[in-house]
């Protein structure tokens, strides 16, 4: 019997282009790839590249023969009823982000990974020590997720004020470890159930 083998490789990777490749991989919290997620990429330099695409059955979307540039591609990942995931520019309020736009270097492989997972409702009640309905009360929130380091920047905070009956919905939450205060000078945060921090 006769035999043929070869080399079969994306378009340029076999040769000298000048470009280079972006691989991003989509996970859920578990580490689990995330199939069909939605990936967002613009590079705002010339050459200038806008691509809305979906990843593979292993949470993979590979973009080929990707023109090179140093913290040049914004990336978003997400899926409906999924959480957002994203590359961050340095800005006054984030200096050093935990996850800068990608860079693509000449004839190299740049790959990035991006966590999103089902988002949850979270409803907070505030009561008194006899466990009656407490109104009105203002409260503040905060995840444990970092996009910033030094100083620290939270993926995600909040302000509210539960309604007359001493309640206030929360949809479409993030997993993450939350912290919370209470109060407005005339109140304090005597405790919480569950336990804070609060994981969800």
């Amino acid at each position: 019997p006769s035999y043929i083998i070869g080399y079969v490789a994306p378009k340029n990777l076999e040769t000298s282009s000048g470009n280079g490749d972006l691989f991003v991989r989509v996970f859920d919290a578990n580490g689990n790839p995330v199939p069909q997620a939605a990936v967002h990429i613009e590079k705002n330099t010339n050459p200038f590249v806008l691509l809305n695409d979906v990843t593979d059955n292993e949470g993979l979307l590979a973009v080929v023969d990707a023109p090179p540039g140093q913290n040049v591609y914004e990336i978003t990942a997400t899926k409906s009823g999924f959480t957002t995931d994203r590359t961050y520019a340095p800005s006054a309020g984030n200096p050093n982000p935990t996850k800068p736009h990608a860079t693509v270097l000449m004839e190299q492989v740049t790959q990035i990974s991006f966590i999103i997972d089902h988002v949850s409702d979270l409803q907070v009640r505030t009561i008194d020590n006899t466990c009656a309905a407490m109104p009105e009360v203002p409260f503040s929130m905060k995840g444990s997720k970092l996009i910033g380091t030094t100083p620290d920047v939270v993926k995600w905070s909040g302000n509210y004020t539960t309604d007359s009956a001493g309640e206030k919905s929360l949809p479409g939450m993030e997993w993450d470890t939350f912290s919370a205060t209470a109060g407005g000078g005339a109140l304090y945060l005597a405790g919480v159930n569950p336990v804070m921090p609060l994981s969800i």
